[in-house]
């Protein structure tokens, strides 16, 4: 499922279908142009479609990003040249 941002805008989406936090991410992405690399960090994959879902690290909620496996994902993506990366999607 792809939802558009002018269909959020218009307030055509509700907000009801998992991908609420993407659709958030994806507006929010659009009004700063300048982010163009960057990881979500979350909690539930159910919450994105192949738009993002290469962006997506997924990390347990009492652990955040303590585990190693999250770590080195962070590590690996910083370590692959986006170290001036602007933000990170930090959901929960």
């Amino acid at each position: 499922m792809t939802i558009r941002i002018d269909q959020v805008e218009r307030g055509e989406y509700d907000g009801t279908l998992h991908a609420q936090r993407q659709v958030s991410i994806l507006w929010w992405l659009q009004r700063h142009p300048q982010v163009v690399h960057y990881r979500v960090l979350d909690v539930d994959p159910r919450e994105f479609d192949d738009e993002l879902a290469g962006k997506l690290i997924l990390c347990r909620p009492l652990d955040g990003i303590c585990v190693e496996q999250v770590q080195a994902q962070i590590r690996d993506w910083l370590e692959a040249g986006w170290d001036q990366a602007a933000t990170f999607g930090i959901m929960n």
